[in-house]
């Protein structure tokens, strides 16, 4: 359960660490009638504050490619919880109530990381 948005959420959450970088997909789900863009907006401002990031993210357009949907992904260096200097990918998707957060984090994020992994979401 997170708090977002003034709102108690159910967030499941599945990741990886390979090639020096942790990668992970978020999902939650807002009840009928509930607006999308405060609950990211939100999330977006947690994901910073856990990283201690210091200046405002840049968001970054994708345009979109066959099944995958336009994305702007943001970017933001910071530190992780040991203390160390941590660079960070992140977007969020809606599609009706749900919220799907893609995140990718690594001491030095490199292009062959973000597009395999950003490049590979799809929608059937």
């Amino acid at each position: 359960m997170v708090q977002l948005a003034g709102l108690d959420l159910t967030l499941t959450m599945a990741g990886c660490e390979a090639d020096a970088g942790l990668y992970a997909i978020s999902h939650l789900r807002l009840e009928q009638g509930v607006q999308a863009q405060p609950v990211i907006d939100a999330w977006r401002v947690q994901a910073l504050q856990a990283m201690r990031a210091t200046a405002i993210p840049l968001a970054v357009p994708w345009a979109a490619t066959g099944e995958r949907p336009a994305l702007v992904v943001f970017q933001a260096t910071g530190t992780d919880p040991r203390g160390k200097v941590v660079q960070a990918r992140w977007t969020w998707v809606q599609r009706g109530q749900d919220i799907y957060h893609w995140a990718l984090y690594a001491p030095a994020l490199r292009v062959e990381m973000e597009e395999p992994f950003f490049g590979a979401m799809q929608w059937p």
